[in-house]
């Protein structure tokens, strides 16, 4: 919770409270009832559960084209039929 945290407040989302762990927290975890994030693995204590987002993730910058069917994955050419 700590790096979505940090990942708020590094693209100035407004956060208002002066910790607003306890909001992302609760946040969090009803997006988990709602199946949008997945538990990784549940928290204990002082350490916090860890979630995966359930989906494509694509991020604009990384986002890398699927190849065509007819066309290998892997760069390399296809071998003609005769």
């Amino acid at each position: 919770m700590r790096r979505m945290l940090t990942h708020l407040r590094n693209i100035g989302f407004p956060l208002k409270k002066d910790k607003p762990e306890s909001t992302l927290s609760n946040t969090m975890g009803l997006l988990a009832k709602k199946g949008k994030l997945s538990i990784v693995k549940r928290g204990v204590g002082r350490m916090g559960t860890i979630y995966q987002w359930k989906g494509a993730v694509q991020q604009p910058d990384k986002a890398v084209p699927a190849a065509e069917p007819d066309q290998p994955a892997d760069g390399q050419e296809k071998e003609a039929a005769d």
